[in-house]
């Protein structure tokens, strides 16, 4: 069996096969040429009059010369290579159905796709702009895109079980998002991303509030298994990090802004609670955490961040609370709404 494209579904395929089967594939091939090795991924010329010799399956979007070609090297569809996508029941300028239950809602021209499991959905609002941007999306998922967005240069996967809605009127400047398995990410309407990675894990979700502006232009959140992330409307993040660690929790009310080189991080079964009308300056840390573990050399015993002791540590911070720059905000502080922290203040 030999694999057509290097990509990670190919690649889960393969898995598949060994797992399920006891079948190894005996290698890749690929047009792009990058990625050819000789080793592992070969060019497709190899496969020319081999169809005695190999059974190609092939994952990658449907391309009828792909097929063309195949038929012209001697290779008949299903006894010597199935192609997935070769099974398209309908397909329009905004509609796409195939025989595998999966759809595209949505005008599309121009955007390269190809489903890799059944009864997938990708919704496309109207007037959508998508400039070479990658979707990738697995079995049961479903990507809801609203009407007048911009995703320019924007990368979103989605995996098992994984919906990813944005809302109407979001602008998705060279942002991407990543999510896995059981992962959800829904951005209200009116939201603007500029230059935002987020890697969402395992059971991980992320709400974004109606009208809310994320400016990043070196920022990076990720949200890890079971945490979540709530961020009210009209909110504004620029060039920071934030980090929900597993089963954390990190709550923003509405209209918070917070400056440049930022950090906003939530340990483990930790939570950040942040009030409405919050203003934060430059350089400002707020954590629920130690972020690493302390241990008794005598007795081995974590002293610092068991679940029993990460669940009553919160960071709560009340509404209409200025913070100023390079100030610190540790675990066990609770800010009453009204306050004002001076520069360069520790608050624990």
């Amino acid at each position: 069996i030999v694999l057509w494209g290097k990509y990670p579904v190919s690649d889960s395929i393969q898995g598949m096969l060994k797992e399920r089967y006891g079948i190894e594939a005996a290698f890749y091939v690929d047009s792009n040429e990058g990625k050819i090795d000789h080793y592992h991924v070969f060019s497709p010329q190899c496969l020319v009059g081999k169809s005695q010799e190999y059974y190609l399956v092939i994952p990658v979007a449907f391309y009828q010369s792909l097929k063309d070609k195949l038929t012209k090297w001697g290779y008949k569809k299903d006894a010597d290579y199935y192609y997935f996508a070769d099974c398209i029941v309908c397909h329009t300028s905004d509609y796409y159905e195939d025989s595998h239950g999966n759809k595209i809602v949505g005008i599309h021209q121009g955007l390269k796709f190809a489903f890799s499991g059944f009864n997938s959905e990708i919704r496309i609002g109207k007037q959508v702009h998508i400039y070479e941007s990658t979707i990738y999306i697995h079995s049961s998922g479903k990507v809801i895109i609203g009407d007048l967005a911009d995703l320019s240069q924007s990368t979103i996967c989605a995996q098992d079980g994984v919906q990813i809605s944005i809302g109407d009127r979001t602008e998705m400047k060279q942002s991407i998002i990543n999510a896995e398995n059981h992962s959800e990410v829904i951005i209200g309407e009116g939201c603007f991303l500029r230059e935002l990675p987020m890697t969402l894990k395992s059971n991980a979700s992320m709400i974004l509030g109606h009208d809310t502006k994320i400016d990043s232009q070196v920022g990076n959140w990720s949200i890890f298994d079971g945490a979540k992330v709530e961020i009210g409307s009209r909110g504004r993040f620029i060039k920071g990090y934030l980090v929900a660690a597993s089963n954390s929790l990190i709550k923003v009310g509405n209209d918070f802004s917070i400056m440049w080189t930022y950090q906003i991080v939530a340990d483990e079964d930790t939570s950040i609670i942040i009030g409405d009308d919050c203003m934060a300056s430059y350089d400002v840390m707020v954590r629920s955490g130690d972020g690493h573990s302390i241990f008794d050399l005598n007795t081995g015993e974590n002293m610092n961040s068991t679940k029993e002791i990460s669940k009553l540590r919160k960071t709560v911070i009340g509404d209409h609370v200025w913070i100023g720059m390079r100030s610190i905000i540790l675990y066990r502080s609770e800010i009453g709404s009204g306050s004002i922290i001076g520069a360069a203040s520790l608050v624990k």
